[in-house]
């Protein structure tokens, strides 16, 4: 049956965290402030030890579903949200991670009530502990298959496709995965080009450079067995271990001013 395109979809928001009390407040209060009402949250907690549990059940009136139990790792208690999830379309925004502003959700919501795209994404602030800041902008699709094009904060997905395709816990670079097989399958995507999320620099997938590139290179290989592809993968592996081992012995302050020079700064005057 046709969606009622006039209608705006219930949209689920999830939250994954693990022993993070300094930081899950701020997450919780993003979603809780969004000014589209037709949301569904929920939060899924590792079985945290630190408080984290305390400070969420202050806030219990503005979640739907919370679960506090052990799991696999981040992307096995990401599938337990999307599990859960009732919403037309999911977004992740876990611990540490927020909304840039109140008005994201509104401001997609035509977007959302349209029944034209599957997969909607944006532009992300990234914060690194240094004090740089940095907006990464989405590129074209086309170059997908070198790395990310976009910031997976970002992404609203129709649910039921990422009901019949959960993430891989096995790859530390799931979410690419999952990215990626979406468009070699052709699964329509938009660029909203909008600064959707505010979110930590410094992932899981960053501080292990070198192996999501590899893994990466993986998924991209399934498709694409290229002399091409196996080469420059090749070369974006030594530069992934040369980044991570500069990164260990370089001092914070030289470490902020190379990355000033390798991205452009934030400019608070873009909304």
């Amino acid at each position: 049956m046709k969606q009622n395109i006039n209608k705006n979809p219930l949209i689920t928001i999830v939250t994954i965290v693990f022993n993070d009390a300094t930081k899950i407040e701020e997450t919780i209060l993003s979603v809780a402030y969004q000014t589209y009402t037709n949301c569904e949250y929920i939060i899924v907690d590792g079985g945290s030890t630190d408080g984290t549990v305390d400070i969420i059940k202050k806030y219990q009136n503005k979640i739907n579903r919370f679960v506090s139990e052990p799991d696999n790792g981040i992307y096995d208690a990401m599938n337990k949200g999307i599990r859960l999830a009732k919403g037309r379309w999911i977004i992740f925004m876990n611990s540490g991670d927020s909304f840039y502003n109140d008005k994201v959700i509104s401001n997609l919501a035509p977007v959302l009530r349209s029944d034209q795209f599957d997969l909607v994404y944006g532009k992300c602030v990234f914060h690194f502990v240094s004090g740089y800041n940095k907006i990464w902008s989405p590129e074209p699709l086309k170059n997908l298959w070198k790395r990310n094009v976009f910031s997976h904060q970002t992404l609203f997905t129709r649910t039921e496709i990422m009901k019949e395709y959960p993430f891989n816990n096995a790859n530390i670079a799931a979410d690419y995965e999952f990215i990626f097989r979406c468009y070699k399958n052709g699964t329509r995507f938009y660029n909203s080009n909008i600064l959707i999320a505010s979110c930590l620099g410094g992932g899981v997938s960053g501080k292990r450079r070198v192996e999501g590139t590899i893994a990466r290179y993986h998924v991209v290989n399934e498709y694409n067995h290229s002399f091409y592809i196996k080469a420059y993968y090749f070369f974006a592996a030594i530069n992934a271990f040369v980044s991570e081992k500069l990164k260990s012995v370089l001092p914070s302050k030289l470490l902020n001013a190379l990355l000033k020079i390798k991205g452009s700064v934030f400019n608070k005057d873009e909304r």
